[in-house]
């Protein structure tokens, strides 16, 4: 689970959103990480380098046994986000820029739509052009993470799906 921030400690300072259904700090997301682990699953979840959540101490009892990466936390292990990324088998994000590069991994994006977030988005908009499947509810998460799969418009935002793309912009700069 890698959501934006809402509510920003670094760099453009702001409130961005209300706590939500899915925060990190309601009893839905250690809800969500149980029935997770009653199937054997893990849920990572990644904060947002700017999100005031990595200073909050999260406990067993809000998170379960998600394992939780904060935004310092890369250095301690020795792995990046993109490690993370291509070690999973779905991502469930909100409005997130990280779907545009898994997108190209066709793997399974649920999108948590919640609400709470308020940056100048028209639903309507992110609801026709985002492949993927919303999640509204716990339910939902769940659901997805042990069922997704694929959407057919993946393909919307990368034209190419090969490791051909320095070429190809050496080759339009003439170089």
């Amino acid at each position: 689970y890698m959501p934006t921030y809402k509510i920003s400690i670094a760099g453009d300072i702001r409130n961005d959103g209300e706590v939500g259904v899915f925060d990190l700090t309601s009893s839905c997301m250690k809800t969500i990480a149980e029935q997770l682990a009653y199937h054997k699953v893990v849920l990572v979840i990644k904060l947002h380098p700017m999100d005031e959540l990595n200073k909050h101490e999260f406990t067993k009892k809000e998170i379960g046994n998600s394992v939780l990466i904060k935004s310092d936390g890369f250095g301690k292990v020795g792995f990046g986000i993109y490690d993370v990324l291509a070690a999973s088998s779905c991502l469930v994000t909100d409005y997130s820029s990280v779907c545009f590069d898994y997108m190209s991994l066709s793997r399974p994006i649920g999108f948590v739509i919640d609400g709470s977030y308020k940056r100048g988005l028209v639903e309507a908009v992110i609801n026709q052009k985002l492949p993927g499947v919303r999640i509204r509810n716990s339910e939902d998460f769940v659901g997805f993470v042990l069922n997704g799969e694929v959407a057919d418009n993946c393909n919307i935002f990368n034209e190419y799906r090969d490791a051909n793309n320095s070429k190809r912009l050496l080759t339009a700069l003439k170089i």
